[in-house]
């Protein structure tokens, strides 16, 4: 194939056949000979060096002079950034009902390090696990969110007793609905802006929030991408992955580099 993504399309077309994907799967574990690794995939010998023919002919893997296959650094790269493609096909439909395109480059181009959450797909179960990262917080909670679950204003004054430092990241103009802050109990408002005052509950503002993180020094409870129409349905990942853990700390950092101190707050 020729032009400009014609390269790309060979490799694509190769690595189309799940034999082929396998294969250089196994190879990053460990390289192999053709005897070895025809067993390990189920495969005759001849088919599996077709298949090895046909992923060296695009400089994906390579055979040393005792005859083990080796993946090549390109190889390596590619499975890299696969990673991300591998995330988002086991859950198109979720990415086809939520907006991405609006996230730093850097961090879409890091997707990949998602591929090990876990996908939530109630929102009650949801907000369970973000009850329990505030209640198993033992340094710190991160929050970004357009709005709090009603009871997580007692939540976070029992972790900032527990000497938990609380990052919160809000939109402009953000309050909570009078509703719910009739039923914060006046102690509860007291512990939070004596607690604040000492510096356990940090909190910045955005235009906008792009994206809702609830996570803590142990596990990322929910990491939800807004739906298309911008609102927040709260669907998304969880996971104690260390991976899943930077890019959320990270794309945190980024946020919360951007934002400004608040100066208002709703519970004083």
């Amino acid at each position: 194939m020729s032009g400009k993504m014609g390269n790309l399309c060979d490799i694509f077309f190769e690595l189309s056949n799940e034999d082929r994907m396998e294969i250089l799967l196994r190879l990053v574990e460990e390289p192999s000979n053709l005897t070895n690794l025809s067993k390990r995939l189920g495969l005759s010998t001849q088919e599996a060096s077709r298949h090895v023919s046909r992923l060296t002919d695009v400089k994906l893997t390579r055979k040393d002079p005792e005859g083990l296959i080796h993946v090549n650094p390109v190889g390596r790269l590619l499975l890299t950034q696969m990673r991300g493609m591998d995330l988002v096909s086991r859950h198109r439909d979720y990415f086809n009902l939520h907006r991405t395109e609006h996230l730093p480059v850097e961090f879409t181009s890091r997707m990949g390090e998602l591929t090990n959450a876990t996908y939530v797909d109630d929102v009650m179960v949801a907000l369970h696990g973000m009850e329990n990262v505030i209640a198993e917080a033992e340094e710190y909670v991160c929050f970004m969110t357009d709005q709090y679950p009603a009871n997580v204003y007692s939540l976070v004054a029992e972790a900032m007793e527990r000497g938990v430092v609380l990052y919160a990241i809000e939109r402009e103009g953000y309050s909570a609905p009078p509703q719910i802050l009739e039923d914060v109990p006046e102690d509860v408002r007291e512990a939070i802006v004596r607690l604040r005052s000492k510096g356990f509950a940090v909190d910045r503002l955005l235009p906008d929030v792009d994206i809702h993180i609830f996570m803590s020094e142990k596990e990322v409870a929910s990491v939800a991408f807004p739906l298309l129409s911008g609102r927040f349905d709260y669907l998304g990942f969880t996971s104690k992955d260390p991976q899943v853990h930077n890019w959320c700390h990270d794309l945190f950092e980024h946020y919360w580099e951007t934002a400004r101190p608040r100066t208002e707050f709703f519970i004083a």
